[in-house]
């Protein structure tokens, strides 16, 4: 496992794909987001393990709301 320190708004990426970017830190959580193209299902892991289960065979991509830019803009420009 890759072990990374980010601080406030800095953003890792991944395969040149995926972009995870600390949005708040708290004293008991850390709230990220993730920009992925549309074809990479992005879950927490219990949800990942449930939809496994339920379908194995299957690949299931998460689904994106069309306003997803917008709200991301939001939170961005919002104070914490």
């Amino acid at each position: 496992m890759l072990v990374l320190s980010r601080r406030l708004n800095q953003t890792i990426v991944i395969a040149g794909r995926v972009r995870v970017t600390v949005l708040a830190i708290t004293p008991n959580r850390v709230e990220l987001g993730v920009e992925a193209p549309l074809q990479i299902a992005v879950d927490r892991e219990e949800i990942h393990l449930r939809r496994q289960n339920a379908q194995p065979e299957t690949e299931i991509l998460s689904p994106r709301r069309k306003d997803a830019k917008e709200e991301k803009r939001k939170i961005l420009n919002s104070e914490f």
